[in-house]
């Protein structure tokens, strides 16, 4: 509304600008109009808001945020079955942007640390992060015991796939 009232024209929409907003928000005794810097104003107000609900646990709206994002005991929580990733049949898919942060030891020879690559744990192969992650025999079995041995599967056959034949995942 400010906006539309300082800088509108007529039908078109060009008005002239004037005078920018942070320079209308100076404070009139360094040249600006006195204005609010709003961005600020409205930082002020969400962080009083969470400053009540910090300090007023049982006020209505903080018990109905807190029951939103409540997980309890977490055995209704369905982890594996939840789209961490859209896709529009609704099944979960690995995020094919890596960020290259594991520290794993094909990472740290990367950046020049001087380290043997072989894996700590089974000592069978070179550390990656997709040995780290899926290939290596301790992590086998903790996600075994996990009950998400068939994502694995499915997610290695992707992992493969896009190796040999699109390119991706160079290692």
């Amino acid at each position: 509304m400010i906006n539309s009232f300082w800088w509108g024209g007529g039908t078109n929409n060009r008005g002239i600008k004037w005078l920018a907003w942070d320079r209308m928000a100076y404070p009139k005794e360094f040249g600006g109009l006195g204005f609010r810097n709003l961005h600020l104003f409205n930082m002020a107000m969400v962080a009083k808001q969470g400053w009540k609900f910090m300090t007023n646990p049982n006020t209505l709206v903080a018990k109905v945020y807190k029951a939103r994002w409540r997980i309890g005991d977490g055995t209704k929580i369905k982890v594996m079955n939840e789209p961490w990733l859209k896709k529009e049949d609704g099944m979960w898919m690995p995020s094919p942007q890596e960020q290259g942060c594991l520290p794993t030891r094909t990472r740290l020879k990367e950046r020049c640390v001087q380290v043997p690559l072989l894996c700590p744990i089974c000592e069978n192969e070179e550390e990656s992060d997709w040995h780290f992650l899926f290939e290596c025999d301790s992590s086998k079995r903790a996600w075994n015991a996990a009950g998400v041995e068939s994502i694995i599967i499915k997610a290695d056959a992707v992992y493969h796939y896009k190796r040999m034949h699109l390119g991706f995942l160079s290692e």
